[in-house]
């Protein structure tokens, strides 16, 4: 209430003074002043400035799985004894951390103006640390258990005779091999000079076996014997001579792989002349009771002959001068040279010119097994001189003397 008295003092005062400067003129009058003047009170509100905001803070869970797949090798027979420990632990820290939370604070100030202050309140907040998971290492440790497996012994095979009969024959004689042994099978083959295999026989374990000797297999026939059995093999040899009736004209020590003869050399007509590259030969006569009339080229460079039936008419020569020391073909070479071809190409580029004049004398020729057909043959020439070809009217040739 002493706050309110305060005005009204004034307002007596004021008053004294207004009636001292008029009271005296003017008639007396009564006044009647209240000797107390009611004021409502102030009442003060309170509107606080600061709107306090409020900090949410989570709770956090925390799931930690730790999963641990040890994987081990196993190695076959062996006992394996892994070993593996892990055991993961993880680990939570918490660390405070300040959150501010603001408090309203009512303070008097004159100009009745409340003001919020500040108050910080610690609000926890959780950090995580992680711990490292421990590394699972498995350890295997191996024993070896041999284990024995009883393995059957298969025998080898053997043989125990192999007897070729007669050891010496004619040519187209029959044969006997005779032969024991043990295995799963066997067979008979038939070797070349080469050692390869040109027949081969399925027979029996131990039996016997008759084979012709046709004059082609040579003057030497190697028969074979194999037996097997379990993936083993064993073989033996035995060899036949073959009694040719007649001889080669060069000597049989030339052609010793060579099959007999076809029959007995025939010595007929011939002719032959030496060129550059190679040379000619030319045959006329009854071989064996076949007729031949024939004319061969040799071609040095690469081994191969060509040949033509002789159609000279036995006078037209072409004429043609050769370079210096050379000489043109002659006779039925002449004709032989300009009208038929060689292998590949002309006779001329093939042979070039011939070296020296045509010799006329007479010719030997033989052939191997039976004769014509495409079986080989020998022809000689001057100077002991003695060529074989492979067979045919072309092939290849050779010179064996």
């Amino acid at each position: 209430m002493s706050r309110n008295r305060f005005p009204i003092r004034i307002l007596f005062a004021f008053i004294g003074l207004l009636c001292a400067a008029g009271c005296a003129a003017a008639p007396e009058a009564t006044i009647e002043v209240p000797t107390l003047m009611v004021l409502p009170s102030v009442t003060a509100t309170y509107t606080p400035s600061v709107t306090p905001t409020f900090t949410h803070t989570p709770t956090p869970t925390v799931t930690f799985t730790a999963t641990l797949t040890p994987t081990l090798t196993r190695t076959p027979t062996a006992t394996d004894s892994p070993t593996a420990t892990a055991t993961p632990t993880p680990t939570i820290t918490l660390t405070p951390t300040a959150t501010d939370t603001p408090t309203a604070t009512r303070t008097a100030l004159p100009s009745d103006t409340p003001t919020a202050t500040p108050t910080r309140t610690l609000t926890p907040t959780a950090t995580f640390t992680r711990t490292p998971i421990p590394t699972a290492t498995a350890t295997a440790t191996a024993t070896f258990t041999p284990t024995l497996t009883p393995t059957a012994t298969i025998p080898a095979p053997q043989i125990f005779s192999f007897v070729a009969s007669p050891t010496l024959t004619a040519p187209n004689g029959t044969i006997f091999l005779t032969w024991s042994g043990e295995g799963e099978i066997a067979r008979i083959e038939t070797l070349n000079v080469q050692g390869f295999a040109t027949q081969i026989i399925p027979v029996p374990v131990t039996g016997n076996y008759s084979i012709v000797a046709a004059p082609q297999t040579g003057r030497v026939i190697n028969f074979r014997l194999v037996i097997t059995r379990g993936g083993q093999e064993t073989s033996r040899n035995a060899v036949v001579q073959i009694a040719c009736s007649t001889s080669y004209f060069f000597g049989d020590t030339l052609a010793p792989t060579a099959p007999c003869p076809g029959g007995p050399v025939s010595v007929v007509s011939g002719a032959y002349q030496p060129f550059q590259f190679g040379i000619m030969l030319y045959v006329n006569g009854n071989v064996s009771g076949t007729a031949i009339n024939r004319i061969y080229g040799l071609i040095s460079t690469n081994s191969t002959y060509g040949s033509a039936q002789n159609g000279w008419d036995g006078t037209t020569i072409r004429e043609e001068t050769p370079p210096t020391n050379f000489f043109r073909p002659q006779q039925m070479f002449n004709w032989f040279y300009y009208n038929t071809l060689a292998p590949v190409g002309g006779w001329n580029s093939a042979l070039g010119w011939a070296t020296q004049n045509i010799d006329t004398s007479a010719r030997s020729i033989q052939y191997e097994g039976a004769v014509g057909g495409a079986n080989p043959f020998y022809i000689d020439a001057p100077g002991g001189l003695v060529f074989r070809f492979s067979g045919g009217d072309s092939g290849t040739w050779s010179r064996i003397r």
